[in-house]
């Protein structure tokens, strides 16, 4: 990993510290946002790809599916169980390759 672990704290912990002046939408966006720290982290996607997964890419068995735009070929990554537990995939469209109308 490119992190060290105090370092990985760190970032999750600034994900706790998010706050916006609708007070109602924080909890939803600190979650949002630790979940997408942890997907990047563990996926090694770039934002733009993560913010664009579609639900389905999650299957369950804990694999990730990747389409390579370049091949059109399919890679699986297996996500540790924090990630999967984040949530990530409810902060996403249910649409193929579309990233959720809410910004994580």
């Amino acid at each position: 990993q490119p992190f060290e672990p105090e370092e990985i704290r760190a970032i999750l912990t600034a994900c706790e510290s998010i706050e916006n002046s609708d007070e109602d939408r924080v909890p939803e966006m600190r979650a949002r946002s630790r979940a997408l720290v942890l997907l990047l982290l563990y996926s090694g996607l770039r934002i733009s790809d993560a913010v664009k997964l579609p639900r389905a890419a999650l299957a369950s068995d804990g694999r990730l599916m990747i389409r390579q735009p370049k091949t059109g070929g399919s890679v699986y990554v297996r996500l540790p169980t924090v990630a999967i537990e984040s949530g990530w995939s409810r902060c996403i469209s249910s649409g193929p390759g579309r990233g959720s109308s809410r910004p994580l």
